[in-house]
């Protein structure tokens, strides 16, 4: 779809809102319509240029057994994503989590996952500095069957 039919899609999709049919406020409007003005002023490139476009593809080996997703829930909860990064790292070093460390995943932030089933409930205290303790759970969410994703796999 080109700019110009964009502008019109817009146009006509953000019609009732601008020409009051809708409930909105004079500044709403004007600020849509003012959307509406810049595709409109928007040109196109020239056909001489082109445009490729990639992609992050890269083969998966999927396997046999199930994959185990667990919720991370940390108590108190910390402040600043920095703060969590810095739990997790501590959290790989706890001699509870280290056995497990081979098969496990996380994204440093709730999310944990693992290849092999992990012993629940899972609790961990972690200490920050003197004094702050941070209290990690982990618990089983769910299992993904390896026959179910690869059903959708072309």
């Amino acid at each position: 779809m080109d700019l110009v039919a964009l502008a019109v899609v817009a146009d006509t999709t953000l019609g009732p809102y601008l020409s009051g049919g809708c409930s909105r406020t004079a500044s709403e409007a004007e600020g849509l319509q003012q959307l509406v003005d810049t595709f409109k002023d928007l040109t196109s490139r020239p056909p001489e240029s082109h445009c490729v476009p990639t992609t992050n593809f890269f083969a998966v080996k999927l396997l046999k057994q199930p994959i185990y997703s667990y919720v991370v829930d940390i108590t108190p909860h910390p402040v600043s994503n920095r703060l969590k990064t810095r739990i997790f790292q501590l959290l790989e070093q706890n001699p509870t989590i280290v056995q497990h460390i081979a098969y496990i995943a996380h994204d440093r932030c709730q999310t944990l996952v693992s290849a092999r089933k992990l012993p629940q409930p899972l609790n961990v205290i972690v200490s920050f500095q003197p004094g702050q303790d941070f209290a990690i759970s982990i618990m089983l969410d769910r299992e993904f069957d390896p026959n179910e994703m690869t059903r959708c796999v072309l």
